[in-house]
Parts: C-alpha cells; structure tokens; sequence
C-alpha cells in the first residue's frame, strides 16, 4: 500500500513505507482520501474498498 501511496503523490513518510503499518501509512492514505474528495471522518486514513478501489487521477 505504501508504495501505491508514494506513486499516487500521497506520501507523508519521512522513511519507508516499510512492511509495517505505521501512522505515516495512516497519514498518507488520509491524503489519499482527501485527494479523491473525501473529508473529516471520510478521510480518517483507514483503507476502505470505496478509495481503494478509485481509479487512478
């Protein structure tokens, strides 16, 4: 997932992604929903199917 993020442009790692799920992967998939137009609690930075899912912009 990380580097899907990293490629998409919604990074907020400072290293990595690594293997490990951290708050850097919770940061940046919240950019991710962002990006697709979601906000507050819509874009918490939990995966769900619906951003998952998005085509790419």
């Amino acid at each position: 997932m990380g580097r899907r993020l990293v490629a998409e442009g919604c990074s907020r790692y400072e290293e990595g992604p690594s293997p490990d799920r951290s708050e850097a992967d919770r940061r940046s998939y919240a950019l991710w929903q962002q990006k697709q137009g979601f906000s507050g609690k819509d874009a918490d930075g939990i995966p769900g199917k619906v951003t998952w899912d998005r085509p790419k912009s």
